[in-house]
């Protein structure tokens, strides 16, 4: 089943207006003085983490139901689970197992690259868009050891519908390891774009 813009956004929508009602009582709640402005705040941010991560599975499942980085499903995927955090970014840990390896206990810069992309992917996912990769510029600053475990994080920097431009990051061991940077469009354009150039 294809995901369309307009979808990802009538579900943002719904997903917001089930969350606002929340949010008005613990506003007039903290308005009689039984809830701090700290309270409201953790209530806000987890409201919107929960707003994002549903997002996220629910177009994760529609869009990329056999993806070979994230789906559940895909057996020789990389399985990999994001979660949505209160920022708007979403990570996801991946044991380097040594089955990637590129060099000698080094994880091959084809699944670092893998990882960076499928996270902006999700990012996006998590704000109700579903789009795919027009530019994946990455930077390998440090060897990935194989055999630990590293964070992949995502985030978005603009939106300017139908193009989006991301950054990710791959950690290990509290080192920035890779970084990338993304532009993606809107699934939706796409089809009609055929034999033109996307990227801007």
């Amino acid at each position: 089943m294809s995901v369309t813009t307009d979808s990802a956004e009538d579900a943002l929508s719904v997903r917001r207006k089930s969350v606002a009602p929340d949010l008005r009582v613990r506003r007039r709640l903290q308005n009689r003085g039984k809830t701090s402005d700290s309270e409201v705040r953790r209530y806000r941010n987890s409201a919107v983490e929960d707003l994002c991560g549903g997002l996220l599975c629910e177009l994760r499942a529609q869009a990329h139901s056999n993806c070979v980085v994230c789906s559940p499903s895909n057996d020789r995927g990389l399985r990999l689970e994001f979660s949505a955090s209160e920022d708007g970014s979403v990570q996801a840990r991946f044991d380097c197992d040594r089955v990637f390896e590129g060099y000698a206990n080094v994880l091959h810069g084809g699944t670092i690259s893998s990882l960076l992309d499928g996270a902006m992917t999700n990012c996006l996912f998590a704000h109700g868009h579903p789009g795919v990769t027009a530019e994946l510029t990455v930077r390998f600053r440090h060897p990935v050891r194989t055999g630990g475990t590293v964070t992949v994080r995502a985030w978005i920097e603009r939106c300017s519908p139908p193009l989006h431009v991301l950054r990710a990051e791959v950690i290990q061991n509290g080192q920035i390891k890779a970084t990338a940077c993304g532009k993606f469009m809107d699934q939706a354009r796409i089809a009609g774009c055929e034999g033109k150039s996307v990227v801007t």
